[in-house]
């Protein structure tokens, strides 16, 4: 028996279609970009962060506060030297002076090694990415922590 389709309705195959029919897709809410886009920091696992060029700290998502040990609403305005990144990564404000001083920018990348509170030794790659305007002046920047060897 053939499978029937109703208009405005997504397509279900009948029982005897062939299994490996894929059914039309269904129509789905739309998320704004920017609301997906926000969705998709918030819910990664790994610390990301980001800088004005002074180095204060615009944003951070949960894993980063986590790292931090703060709450986000201590963290926002505040100097990126001054959380417990600057702790383990003492070169953190020398690196964003660095980096919006210089025209077109390159990537930092740093390896943090450094002894948690339990005693285990640790290892975390930072990043620091640069987001420039068209003639290559920093407006922002963006950092990405990632745990090594875990």
């Amino acid at each position: 028996m053939p499978s029937k389709k109703s208009p405005g309705r997504s397509h279900v195959p009948a029982a005897d279609s062939a299994p490996d029919a894929a059914p039309e897709p269904s129509p789905k809410a739309k998320v704004p970009a920017g609301a997906a886009h926000r969705q998709i920091v918030d819910l990664c696992p790994i610390p990301l962060f980001q800088l004005d060029g002074f180095g204060n700290i615009l944003w951070a998502n949960d894993p980063f506060c986590e790292f931090a040990k703060q709450k986000r609403r201590e963290l926002v305005g505040r100097a990126i030297h001054d959380t417990r990144l600057g702790v383990v990564y003492a070169e953190v404000a020398d690196d964003v002076r660095r980096c919006v001083e210089q025209t077109q920018p390159p990537t930092l990348k740093r390896i943090l090694r450094f002894v948690e509170q339990d005693g285990r030794e640790v290892a975390w790659l930072c990043w620091l990415v640069p987001e420039t305007n068209v003639f290559g002046k920093v407006l922002r920047l963006f950092g990405y922590l990632h745990p090594l060897g875990e």
